[in-house]
């Protein structure tokens, strides 16, 4: 996914990664609301790491949002269960921020 190398490239301006997070983040909503936003789906776990780089604190607020989203959501939704998953590895790394 080409966000994954937009994110993680030291030479891409912080707004631009702001913008891909955001993108991300809203396509992942669209998911919830029974929507669709097509990526890959395992590549969430990067998603939740961008809490880790030199994002905007809007973006930290808004990951922290979907994060907490993922965790209440109840919907028997396979894509959902899949994000939720990527999370659960995400948090089990990040003592911090679980």
């Amino acid at each position: 996914m080409l966000i994954t190398f937009i994110i993680f490239d030291e030479k891409i301006e912080k707004e631009i990664k702001n913008k891909c997070c955001i993108f991300w983040i809203n396509g992942i909503r669209k998911i919830f609301n029974n929507g669709c936003f097509a990526f890959e789906y395992e590549c969430s776990e990067i998603l939740f790491s961008c809490y880790e780089l030199d994002v905007d604190d809007y973006v930290k607020k808004e990951l922290k949002q979907l994060m907490l989203d993922c965790i209440l959501n109840s919907s028997n939704n396979g894509i959902i269960y899949e994000i939720l998953n990527a999370l659960k590895r995400y948090l089990t790394r990040n003592n911090k921020l679980s």
